[in-house]
């Protein structure tokens, strides 16, 4: 008691006051128990956060309204090469902006304390060249983010180095230019097998016109002189665009020429008299060599083929899935 004792009672015992220190002894154990958990639930949150800005890959730093550098993750060291202790309390503008930029993210920082309004280059992301300790830029993405903490302003500066992604992007454009430049090619290639000497006629006028909707497509279509009085005509439509069915496109512009032992269409050039497939004979030819199986993949092409008679203007025409022709 000459200690400072006061939870205590006196003899003879008055329930009342018992019950009321026992109350206010309960009641002090919650308030202390609460407090514990709040202080443990705090440093859980802490850690927590410790956790994620230490294992953060992005560089995160923290400056106050002045631009000065109070906190930072270990990617800062890394992206930027200071140590810790050449960072801290130091103007974030003049570590890592290259002399040319630093006025503008001074200015941009400055705007918002003045007039809380966020600058072009505040709370946004965006790239920029930043700079690091031994003098060398690379390009990054930057945010500066402003939060008010306790009264203060305070910004958090967040920091990517894209220097990788940046030379995926040139790599990637330089190999759309190659790529493109190969498709040109192959569209002229392409181009070239079209008639653009169609055969001699006596009775009829031959045209054509033609519009790919892509650099490569699967549309072909030509004239083939079977003998004196016959000539052959076809349009085709590979399924699809790109290089796949220019591919398909253009083997079945060679089965389809009349070259010697090679076309599908005549069977015998080599007598005064040859021999030529009618369109339904060349649809069952076609069909037995280009079957749509799970082997070769499920493109597949339609076409319309005719023999007209130059001498009785009679046309044998068949078609296999293609739009009907006009008359």
């Amino acid at each position: 008691m000459k200690q400072g004792a006061f939870d205590y009672v006196t003899k003879p015992i008055d329930p009342e006051p018992l019950i009321a220190l026992v109350r206010q002894a309960v009641q002090r154990g919650r308030e202390k128990a609460e407090l514990a958990m709040t202080r443990q639930r705090l440093e859980e949150t802490e850690l927590r956060k410790r956790a994620i800005l230490e294992g953060s890959l992005d560089t995160i730093i923290s400056i106050d309204e002045k631009g000065r550098i109070i906190e930072f993750n270990p990617a800062a060291e890394m992206t930027l090469g200071y140590p810790k202790e050449d960072l801290l309390g130091e103007l974030i503008v003049d570590r890592i902006f290259p002399p040319s930029s630093r006025e503008r993210y001074r200015g941009a920082i400055q705007q918002f304390i003045e007039s809380r309004e966020e600058g072009s280059r505040l709370g946004k992301r965006h790239e920029t060249t930043l700079m690091r300790a031994d003098g060398s830029q690379f390009p990054a993405e930057l945010a500066f983010v402003p939060i008010r903490l306790d009264g203060l302003q305070v910004f958090t500066v967040f920091l990517r180095d894209i220097t990788d992604r940046k030379r995926n992007q040139e790599t990637i454009a330089r190999a759309n230019v190659r790529m493109r430049a190969d498709l040109e090619a192959a569209a002229k290639i392409q181009n070239s097998l079209l008639p653009h000497r169609l055969p001699t006629t006596r009775r009829v006028e031959i045209a054509w016109e033609f519009h790919p909707c892509q650099e490569l497509a699967g549309d072909h279509l030509d004239v083939v002189r079977l003998d004196y009085d016959h000539l052959g005509i076809y349009l085709l439509d590979v399924s699809g665009h790109g290089v796949s069915a220019a591919l398909l496109s253009v083997t079945l512009t060679h089965l389809l020429a009349s070259h010697p032992g090679q076309s599908l269409l005549v069977e015998d050039e080599g007598g005064p008299n040859p021999s030529w497939l009618s369109p339904a004979e060349l649809f069952q030819q076609l069909n037995q060599c280009f079957q749509l199986t799970e082997n070769v993949g499920r493109q597949y092409f339609t076409i319309t083929y005719g023999v007209l008679n130059q001498n009785t203007g009679k046309l044998r025409l068949a078609q296999a899935g293609h739009p009907y022709a006009i008359l």
